[in-house]
C-alpha cells in the first residue's frame, strides 16, 4: 500500500480552486482568500492507474486557521 494525502481547496460555493498532494501549497491557496475550505483525503496510489480511496474528505480548515493564528501570535 502507498497512502498519499490529497488536499483540495474549495471556494464557498463548493467549486474546487486547487487540488494536489502538497500541504504547503494547499495552505498557500487557502491564504489567498481566507474564505475557502480545505479538505484532505487519503488515497492508495500503489497502482497509479487506479488509485483507491482509503479515507474520504476531512475538513481541516479550522486546524489551518488555528495554526495560522498561533503563528501570528509568535511572529
Amino acid at each position: 500500500m502507498k497512502p498519499v494525502n490529497f488536499y483540495e481547496v474549495q471556494s464557498m460555493d463548493g467549486s474546487v480552486e486547487w487540488g494536489g498532494a502538497s500541504a504547503l501549497q494547499a495552505v498557500e491557496w487557502y491564504k489567498r482568500t481566507l474564505s475557502a475550505r480545505v479538505f484532505v483525503s487519503v488515497w492508495d496510489e500503489e497502482d497509479i492507474e487506479e488509485p483507491h480511496l482509503l479515507i474520504d474528505k476531512i475538513d481541516v480548515t479550522k486546524l489551518i486557521e488555528a495554526t495560522l493564528y498561533v503563528e501570528g501570535e509568535n511572529a
